[in-house]
Parts: structure tokens; sequence; C-alpha cells
């Protein structure tokens, strides 16, 4: 894979990542939040918490959501874009200075490589997280 593998592995990350905080910032509102996204009986909330979170146990930052500033009486869906840019941040940081050869470590006790855990966040977002809001913001008229 190469040093030019890795970079085309971050840039997938930063583009999926890009597109979602796009979707979140164009049409989910604080009232969405406590919605059912229609996904798996999970809350817009859920969603955001999930996408916030993500890049988080990856990158070993378990800062949890519910630790920060809330606007009125749910978080505010920018405090969600602006913890999921950051975190995705640290994620694109840690792969960069990563070789083939730490890529193809097992990661933990998940049988997985490092390689496919990436793989598998970035197949989780554009498969299953951005397509759950799209379709709660599609059923909400917006």
């Amino acid at each position: 894979m190469g040093k030019e593998g890795i970079e085309k592995l971050c840039r997938r990350l930063a583009t999926e990542r890009a597109r979602t905080l796009l979707t979140i910032g164009r049409a989910i509102e604080e009232k969405d939040l406590l919605m059912p996204s229609g996904t798996d009986d999970l809350s817009v909330l859920d969603i955001l918490e999930l996408i916030a979170t993500s890049d988080a146990e990856f990158t070993s930052d378990m800062v949890s959501l519910m630790e920060a500033p809330q606007v009125g009486p749910f978080l505010h869906p920018l405090y969600f874009v602006r913890v999921a840019s950051e975190r995705r941040g640290k994620l694109l940081t840690e792969l960069s200075t990563m070789t083939d050869e730490d890529l193809d470590q097992l990661y933990l006790n998940t049988g997985m490589t490092v390689r496919e855990v990436v793989e598998d966040l970035i197949a989780d977002e554009c498969e299953h997280l951005r397509p759950a809001l799209e379709r709660y913001i599609e059923s909400k008229g917006n």
C-alpha cells in the first residue's frame, strides 16, 4: 500500500466525515434530536453520538459527550459537528504516521487489522450512519 495508499485511506476518511458534517449542519436542529431516526430504534441523537464517538474509540479519546456544555435541554447539533470533526482530525493524524506494517497489525482483540477497522469506520459512516440521518431529513420534509 505504501504512503500513497495510507494518504488515500486518510482522504476517504476525511471525505466521508465532511459529507456527514454537511448533512448534519444543513438540516439537523435541536428539536430533531429526540426524534426516531427510522433506523433500529435509534434517535437522531443516538446517530449523532455514534458518529462523534466512532473515531474516539479507535484513537482512545474516550471523552464522554455528556461532559460537554449543553445548549438548552439538549446538546446542540453544531456541537456534534465540532466534536466529530475534531475526533476525525485526531484519527487522521494518527493514521498519517502509520506504516503498512502498522496498518496490518491486529487491533486489540477484534480479530481485525487496523486497516480493516478503518475500512469499517468508513463503511459505517457512509452506508449506515449518514444514510440514517438523510432518511430522517427526507421524512421531515427538508
